[in-house]
């Protein structure tokens, strides 16, 4: 799976709200055990990925950091858009989580 398979994917779990777009929604999730996955962006700035590291480590759920917010956000349709918490309800979690080794 590549960048551009994944963000499709993504794209269609926003329509379905089974992901959600910000790192502030991840506290609120993370604690409730609805995350199953953390993706972020390359162009991250290192303080805030320093943060989201922390955070998935508490939760104990991955994170990828992969692609550049402009690419990403014209596939998903969420242009400015660095973090996406992907919850455990997303359809095809596990296939991701298998096909991309960074996770």
């Amino acid at each position: 799976m590549d960048l551009h398979d994944l963000a499709k994917r993504v794209q269609l779990g926003i329509r379905r709200k089974q992901v959600v777009l910000g790192r502030d929604k991840l506290f609120n999730l993370g604690k409730r055990g609805l995350v199953g996955l953390v993706w972020a962006t390359e162009d991250l700035s290192r303080r805030a990925a320093g943060k989201l590291v922390i955070d998935c480590g508490n939760f104990g759920v991955p994170l990828l950091h992969l692609g550049r917010m402009a690419d990403i956000g014209e596939i998903t349709g969420a242009p400015r858009t660095k973090v996406y918490v992907i919850k455990k309800s997303f359809s095809g979690l596990n296939t991701v989580l298998r096909e991309l080794p960074h996770a």
